[in-house]
């Protein structure tokens, strides 16, 4: 039962970076269709400051559907969030 434990923790380790990959991915994709990545990146916003950007971008015509935004919200808040690395 602990071999089993150890075995679900290591392959939900292992998805994490593969999510965050696609994310990234979504975030470059539909962000550089407007901007610059780079511009996006340098500056660091809380949770409410990147979900009020995002959704301005959706206003003004970034096609993202709802899970697309709360995604790159999420990742956005994991590398220039505060405390981020």
């Amino acid at each position: 039962m602990l071999a089993a434990a150890l075995l679900g923790a290591t392959v939900i380790a292992h998805a994490a970076p593969e999510t965050d990959e696609k994310t990234k991915a979504l975030f470059e994709t539909k962000c550089s269709g407007c901007h610059i990545i780079y511009r996006s990146l340098v500056v660091s916003k809380d949770r409410e400051g990147w979900t009020k950007t995002v959704n301005r971008m959706r206003e003004h015509g970034c096609a993202l559907t709802d899970e697309e935004a709360k995604n790159i919200v999420d990742y956005l808040v994991k590398v220039r969030g505060p405390g981020a690395k």
